[in-house]
Protein backbone atom coordinates (compact mmCIF):
# COMPACT_ATOMS: atom_id res chain seq x y z
CA UNK A 1 0.00 0.00 0.00
CA UNK A 2 2.88 2.38 0.95
CA UNK A 3 4.60 1.85 -2.71
CA UNK A 4 1.15 2.67 -4.43
CA UNK A 5 1.00 6.10 -2.31
CA UNK A 6 3.99 6.96 -2.49
CA UNK A 7 4.02 9.61 -5.19
CA UNK A 8 1.18 11.32 -3.12
CA UNK A 9 2.82 11.35 0.09
CA UNK A 10 6.36 12.63 -1.19
CA UNK A 11 3.73 15.52 -2.62
CA UNK A 12 2.12 16.49 0.42
CA UNK A 13 5.16 15.41 2.69
CA UNK A 14 3.15 12.49 4.07
CA UNK A 15 3.54 9.91 7.07
CA UNK A 16 3.17 6.48 7.66
CA UNK A 17 2.67 4.99 10.96
CA UNK A 18 2.92 0.91 10.99
CA UNK A 19 1.58 -0.29 14.10
CA UNK A 20 4.74 -3.02 15.95
CA UNK A 21 4.74 -4.66 18.74
CA UNK A 22 6.95 -5.26 21.67
CA UNK A 23 6.99 -8.83 20.16
CA UNK A 24 8.54 -7.63 17.60
CA UNK A 25 11.72 -6.52 19.66
CA UNK A 26 11.53 -8.88 22.44
CA UNK A 27 10.95 -12.67 21.34
CA UNK A 28 8.42 -14.28 23.55
CA UNK A 29 9.06 -18.11 23.91
CA UNK A 30 6.13 -19.53 22.40
CA UNK A 31 5.25 -17.27 20.23
CA UNK A 32 7.81 -17.23 17.39
CA UNK A 33 5.30 -16.61 14.35
CA UNK A 34 4.12 -13.74 15.85
CA UNK A 35 7.44 -12.12 16.94
CA UNK A 36 8.72 -13.19 13.90
CA UNK A 37 6.29 -11.00 11.65
CA UNK A 38 6.41 -8.18 13.87
CA UNK A 39 10.07 -7.79 13.71
CA UNK A 40 9.99 -8.11 10.02
CA UNK A 41 7.64 -4.73 10.24
CA UNK A 42 10.02 -3.01 12.04
CA UNK A 43 12.86 -3.80 9.60
CA UNK A 44 10.41 -2.79 7.43
CA UNK A 45 9.62 0.38 8.64
CA UNK A 46 13.04 1.51 9.44
CA UNK A 47 13.79 0.52 5.40
CA UNK A 48 11.20 2.52 4.46
CA UNK A 49 12.51 5.84 6.73
CA UNK A 50 15.63 5.28 5.07
CA UNK A 51 14.15 4.65 1.02
CA UNK A 52 11.57 7.70 1.71
CA UNK A 53 13.48 9.81 3.03
CA UNK A 54 13.16 13.38 3.80
CA UNK A 55 9.58 13.85 2.12
CA UNK A 56 8.08 10.68 4.13
CA UNK A 57 8.20 10.48 7.26
CA UNK A 58 8.06 6.45 8.54
CA UNK A 59 7.36 5.04 11.85
CA UNK A 60 6.35 2.15 14.14
CA UNK A 61 4.75 2.75 17.18
CA UNK A 62 4.60 -0.38 19.90
CA UNK A 63 1.96 0.33 22.33
CA UNK A 64 2.38 -2.68 24.65
CA UNK A 65 0.39 -4.18 26.65
CA UNK A 66 -3.60 -3.33 26.12
CA UNK A 67 -5.79 -4.14 28.51
CA UNK A 68 -9.64 -5.10 26.72
CA UNK A 69 -12.03 -5.95 29.63
CA UNK A 70 -12.52 -6.03 33.44
CA UNK A 71 -12.69 -10.18 33.17
CA UNK A 72 -9.38 -9.95 31.00
CA UNK A 73 -7.29 -7.46 34.15
CA UNK A 74 -8.58 -9.86 36.98
CA UNK A 75 -7.62 -12.83 34.67
CA UNK A 76 -4.34 -11.45 33.85
CA UNK A 77 -3.27 -9.36 36.48
CA UNK A 78 -0.18 -10.56 37.16
CA UNK A 79 1.08 -10.04 33.32
CA UNK A 80 -0.21 -6.80 33.27
CA UNK A 81 1.85 -5.58 36.32
CA UNK A 82 4.98 -6.61 35.00
CA UNK A 83 4.08 -5.20 31.38
CA UNK A 84 3.15 -2.55 33.65
CA UNK A 85 6.48 -1.63 35.64
CA UNK A 86 8.30 -1.60 32.22
CA UNK A 87 6.59 1.56 31.01
CA UNK A 88 8.03 4.87 32.18
CA UNK A 89 4.03 6.07 32.96
CA UNK A 90 3.97 2.54 34.79
CA UNK A 91 0.50 1.60 33.79
CA UNK A 92 -0.81 -0.20 30.78
CA UNK A 93 -2.77 0.88 28.24
CA UNK A 94 -6.95 0.45 27.90
CA UNK A 95 -9.39 -0.27 25.08
CA UNK A 96 -12.61 2.02 25.45
CA UNK A 97 -15.51 1.01 23.54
Amino acid sequence: MAREALAHLRAVEGRIVNIGSLGGIHAWAGHAHYCASKAALHMLTQAMAKAFAPEVSVNCVAPGWIELDADEIERLAEQAAHFAAKRPCGATGTWKT
